[in-house]
């Protein structure tokens, strides 16, 4: 469910364009979403934030 609940965000984020997807697991942000990200107060975010994980190629 988890899994479904990240797409779903990712998909909402690429239809927004606020995010583009590259290939395989790559997403990055477009050029609005980082000036969307740039107004953005961490407090606001910091539930979603603590939810999240980082990995990558390395893990």
């Amino acid at each position: 469910e988890t899994t479904v609940l990240f797409l779903e965000g990712f998909r909402q984020l690429c239809e927004l364009g606020l995010v583009m997807h590259h290939l395989h697991r790559d997403f990055s942000l477009t050029a609005f979403g980082f000036e969307v990200a740039r107004r953005i107060e961490q407090k606001e975010v910091q539930p979603w934030l603590d939810k999240g994980s980082e990995f990558g190629l390395h893990d």
